[in-house]
């Protein structure tokens, strides 16, 4: 049985997390995870960093207290999926308002250095 070798392709392009994070693409958080529970890594996207920062004062909430229920919810869906699941949906009440869900996941992968590091963001960031 003849196999055809495997057709090496040089990279072209790479984007690496801390050119992301220097970019301002991803948000570290990982004080703030870690105070949750939180043993790796952890950063948000830029996009919802920004939703996070634009929900309204008089909502109760203020950013600190969002970015706590986002890390809740998160640590309930690991809790959840099942063993070997990289990427695990989860969702909440952002605006603090009970009007719509929105939906998150929690990406666990590795990092620059093939170190575990989560990912969190809304899925049209992944």
């Amino acid at each position: 049985m003849n196999t055809i070798p495997p057709l090496e392709m040089p990279v072209i392009f790479s984007y690496s997390r801390a050119q992301a994070l220097a970019d301002g693409v991803l948000i570290d958080v990982s004080v703030e995870a870690a105070a949750m529970g939180f043993r790796y890594h952890t950063v948000i996207t830029a996009t919802l960093f920004a939703e996070l920062e634009s929900i309204p004062s008089d909502s109760g909430q203020d950013f600190r207290g969002r970015l706590h229920d986002v890390f809740f919810m998160a640590r309930q869906a690991i809790k959840r999926a099942a063993d070997g699941v990289q990427c695990v949906p989860f969702s909440l009440y952002l605006d603090g308002r009970l009007r719509e869900l929105t939906e998150l996941w929690i990406h666990v992968g590795p990092g620059d250095e093939a170190e575990p590091v989560l990912t969190i963001g809304f899925p049209s960031d992944f």
